[in-house]
């Protein structure tokens, strides 16, 4: 793992101690999966090796799936999706909803339906590109794509080293505008070198604009 590399994940790891207190105010946000987020954190890397095939664009469960099937037809920046970049303490895989691709920059999407936390849509995305800085090289040589995808060739290591961190949802209701205000403190300490947008169906929403 290179200086820059390491460099990178401990920024994360500041980031990600930045959530966690300002989110856990007033409702327990640490739900099974992000604890195990959290445990992985300072533990080597763990891909999960996966059969990927094919994934099929049909949804008859509404809401974040069918929201996620809905954008991937109808963006054209959108590459890939539900693809794993590491492994739970359990060995199931974590999936990233969507990878797209933005100009020369990547982006790695967490939906969101309207009434769920901005800093649970954060912290994964977080813990996603952590994974991705951990297991990039073995990502490649796994081929870590659906052979349906949009694009089977971009590479892992160029995602690790370009790539901007997107939290989405078809639109934000009036308590999570209130988190996503929260969360401008946090996304204007991260610099430059790591870019976090929130959108909803009609952009990027300007977290100091509500």
């Amino acid at each position: 793992m290179t200086h820059k590399t390491k460099t990178r994940i401990k920024k994360i790891q500041g980031i990600m101690g930045e959530i966690i207190p300002v989110s856990k105010r007033g409702e327990p946000w640490l739900n099974e999966n992000n604890k195990d987020c959290l445990e992985k954190i300072d533990a080597p890397p763990g891909f999960y090796k996966a059969n990927l095939g094919t994934f099929s664009l049909a949804s008859k469960k509404g809401g974040e799936t069918q929201y996620q099937r809905e954008l991937y037809k109808n963006e054209s920046r959108w590459l890939d999706m539900e693809l794993p970049p590491g492994k739970g303490k359990t060995n199931k895989p974590m999936k990233i909803d969507l990878i797209g691709r933005d100009c020369d920059e990547f982006i790695l999407c967490e939906l969101k339906n309207e009434n769920e936390n901005p800093f649970d849509a954060l912290l994964q995305v977080l813990v996603y590109y952590l994974m991705i800085q951990q297991n990039a090289e073995m990502m490649d040589a796994e081929k870590v794509h659906h052979k349906n995808a949009r694009c089977q060739c971009f590479k892992w290591v160029k995602v690790r080293d370009n790539v901007k961190l997107l939290i989405k949802a078809k639109k934000w209701g009036s308590h999570e505008k209130v988190k996503i205000t929260a969360l401008k403190k946090i996304i204007k300490n991260c610099g430059d070198d790591l870019k976090i947008i929130v959108e909803d169906e009609n952009g990027i929403v300007d977290p100091f604009s509500f």
